[in-house]
């Protein structure tokens, strides 16, 4: 008899979610990154897999839902990829204006200091924004540049992390 069928365990479980249903994050302006799974070989995808588990408990708290965050990172994909992207205020660095449920209004950012940050903080800044005109976030708490844990994350909740622009953000920016 063969043996039987191994079940992955819950780490390859949560990984697999995130690099089926968001890889690749595609953004403009903005080096693509492709993690999919006929990209690697199966060493290769173990060790993506450590680094997008750490990441989904740093943001998303212990237990973190990977195919809803995966699902919600595949809608911002989306709609990024038709959306505007403007500048009206010079002096503000990146907001959304809209009405996320039907994804009306535009993703605003404003030069020169779009370009001051790297390519995966630039990254951070449009997941970041698309979040709040795709799937309604809210910014319950910010990391900081690099998405290094602040006062103001380490005290929300998991859903309260599920729910806060910078989490989908910084995840993106670490993966980059």
């Amino acid at each position: 008899m063969g043996e039987p069928e191994q079940k992955a365990d819950r780490s390859e479980t949560g990984c697999f979610a995130m690099t089926k249903q968001m890889i690749p994050i595609r953004t403009k302006g903005v080096a693509q990154n492709s993690l999919s799974a006929g990209t690697f070989s199966r060493s290769v995808l173990q060790r993506k897999c450590a680094g997008i588990d750490a990441a989904l408990k740093k943001f998303f708290g212990p237990h973190p839902n990977a195919t809803r965050i995966a699902l919600r990172l595949r809608d911002i994909n989306k709609g990024l990829k038709g959306v505007t992207i403007e500048c009206e205020n010079p002096a503000s660095f990146a907001y959304t204006r809209g009405i996320p449920a039907i994804a009306m209004g535009n993703i605003h950012l404003c030069q020169p200091q779009f370009h001051d940050p790297t390519v995966e903080q630039r990254a951070e800044t449009i997941v970041h924004e698309g979040s709040h005109k795709f799937i309604g976030t809210g910014d319950n708490g910010y990391y900081t540049l690099n998405c290094d844990e602040t006062a103001e994350t380490q005290a929300l909740s998991d859903s309260g992390r599920e729910d806060n622009a910078d989490c989908y953000g910084c995840l993106v920016q670490t993966l980059l």
